[in-house]
């Protein structure tokens, strides 16, 4: 009779394989940790960043029809009139301002609040506090302006997005620029700049910057200086 032998593992073989099995299934877990996290912080960027773009976007469209008024106002303006959309007509208040409410540490000539109006309906003329707008910095989001309000005064509405980012500054540099051919007359311009970061990933940040001129008889004499300080 003969006998017949199979070969097979013994159990040394056999705890080596499953150690280098378990030891590639730790790196591979690792892997996919590693690729998940990056997937998670990649989408908490490009969010950060669609927010904060559309947050400087509304801000810059709105700020950009400061003293915007319609047809009829613009031929008051045109026989020497003041434009309403600039002063208070009773108060003489200018309805262009800027203050800090709660960024003391901005540099000289940087504001966290911005107050403006313009011609929203379009019928030539000043309509009161609907047609008065104004962005500010509060709380650690962006706000907006309700009912005419002042910088100081309550009522504002937060705009920005507090349950996915923070935002850490928001900031208004009025600046006066020569224009070309005129030595009488300046141009106001300002720099928005507006800072957030991740709710949930507080490592992810972002900054932006905006630089935008300002028209609608946002010019002043070189004597005056009222509207860009």
């Amino acid at each position: 009779m003969q006998l017949s032998w199979q070969a097979g593992f013994t159990l040394v073989e056999l705890l080596i394989s499953l150690s280098i099995g378990f030891l590639l299934t730790a790196a591979a877990s690792q892997s996919l940790i590693a690729i998940n996290t990056s997937h998670l912080s990649q989408l908490a960027y490009q969010h950060l960043s669609l927010e904060l773009e559309s947050l400087m976007n509304q801000m810059v469209r709105d700020i950009r029809r400061s003293a915007y008024i319609a047809n009829s106002g613009q031929i008051s303006l045109i026989a020497g009139n003041r434009n309403p959309l600039l002063y208070d007509t009773s108060s003489q208040i200018p309805l262009f301002s800027f203050s800090t409410i709660e960024s003391p540490h901005l540099g000289n000539g940087s504001y966290d609040c911005i107050l403006f109006a313009y011609d929203a309906n379009n019928d030539g003329q000043n309509s009161g506090n609907s047609e008065r707008l104004g962005y500010r910095f509060s709380e650690n989001a962006v706000k907006v302006r309700n009912a005419g309000g002042s910088c100081q005064q309550s009522g504002w509405v937060k705009i920005s997005d507090d349950q996915n980012l923070v935002i850490s500054k928001l900031s208004f540099t009025p600046i006066r620029q020569s224009i070309a051919f005129s030595s009488e007359l300046l141009q106001c311009s300002l720099i928005i700049q507006l800072e957030g970061y991740s709710l949930k990933h507080p490592e992810i940040s972002l900054s932006l910057t905006q630089l935008l001129s300002l028209g609608n008889s946002l010019r002043e004499s070189n004597a005056a200086g009222v509207l860009c300080v």
